[in-house]
């Protein structure tokens, strides 16, 4: 399972979306960035990739993918 998230230290997790493959939650980070690639709030976008036997700790989870501006 790959959960893409909005993180950000002091605020916390906000989940975006639960995929079932990279390539999926890839695909949604580019409808994210479409719009205004330079927004502030795409920097903070991960993808964490968890077993589905694994708790449901949302700050578990190993990140596959950060948003690295171009």
């Amino acid at each position: 399972m790959y959960v893409l998230a909005y993180e950000v230290p002091y605020e916390g997790q906000s989940v975006l979306g639960v995929y079932g493959s990279a390539d999926a939650a890839l695909a949604a980070v580019q409808r994210y960035t479409e719009r205004d690639p330079r927004s502030p709030f795409y920097t903070d976008l991960v993808i964490r990739q968890f077993e589905l036997d694994a708790d449901a700790q949302l700050e578990g989870g190993t990140v596959v993918w950060t948003y690295v501006a171009e």
